[in-house]
C-alpha cells in the first residue's frame, strides 16, 4: 500500500469514528418530554340542582355549594351537567370563584 492510500484510509476511518460518536450522542441525549396531563383530582358538577364538588371517580359530593345552577346561563348549566374537571385545588378554587362571584 502506498502512502496516499494509507492517508485516505485514515481520513475515512477518522470520519467514520467521528460520525459514530455524533450518532451515539444524538441518540443518547433525551429530549424532555412534555409532562403528561395528570388525571384530574376534582370535578364540579350539578347535584340536585346545586353546584357540587366531587373527588374524581366519586358519586357522592365532597361539598355542596348553596347555589342554584338554574340561575346560570344555559351554556354553563350544560357544562355542569357533564362536569368540569379540575387538576388540583388551585384550579378548583379558580373555577369555583368564576361560578360563585
Amino acid at each position: 500500500m502506498n502512502r496516499k492510500s494509507i492517508i485516505t484510509l485514515s481520513v475515512v476511518a477518522a470520519g467514520m469514528v467521528v460520525s459514530a460518536i455524533i450518532l451515539l450522542f444524538a441518540f443518547s441525549i433525551r429530549v424532555p418530554e412534555e409532562p403528561s396531563a395528570a388525571a384530574p383530582m376534582y370535578s364540579i358538577r350539578e347535584y340536585q340542582g346545586q353546584l357540587a364538588i366531587f373527588e374524581q371517580g366519586q358519586e357522592t359530593p365532597l361539598r355542596i355549594i348553596d347555589m342554584d345552577i338554574a340561575l346560570l346561563p344555559l351554556y354553563d348549566q350544560a357544562l355542569l351537567q357533564s362536569g368540569i374537571d379540575a387538576a388540583d385545588e388551585q384550579e378548583l378554587r379558580r373555577l369555583l370563584e368564576d361560578y360563585t362571584s
